[in-house]
């Protein structure tokens, strides 16, 4: 009998195997991470945008996404598969969603 395979992204990663990945990460960490590669989001957004956002320096965003990286890296997901990980949205209006 055949073992069934739960999707995966266009990464090669399998959807449940992200999400699980982003959730062993801090709050704040899993966030920068969605919203600079545009997981959960229509587009990806820069660390100046995500600063804005945050009321903080677009250098400690990129710090916190260094280390954020470093750790799904740890965790089987490194950073060259996130930018795949977005999904395909459709529309021009901006949505994201909260973790």
């Amino acid at each position: 009998m055949a073992v069934a395979h739960p999707p995966s992204d266009s990464a090669g990663e399998s959807p449940d195997r992200l999400g699980t990945a982003l959730r062993t990460l801090r709050p704040i960490e899993e966030k920068v991470v969605r919203l600079s590669y545009g997981i959960s989001c229509e587009r990806a957004h820069s660390a100046a945008e995500i600063a804005t956002e945050f009321g903080v320096g677009a250098d400690l965003v990129e710090a916190i996404l260094e280390v954020a990286e470093q750790r799904l890296a740890e965790r089987g997901v490194p950073p060259d598969q996130l930018p795949h990980a977005r999904p395909p949205w459709s529309g021009s209006r901006h949505r994201c969603r909260s973790p």
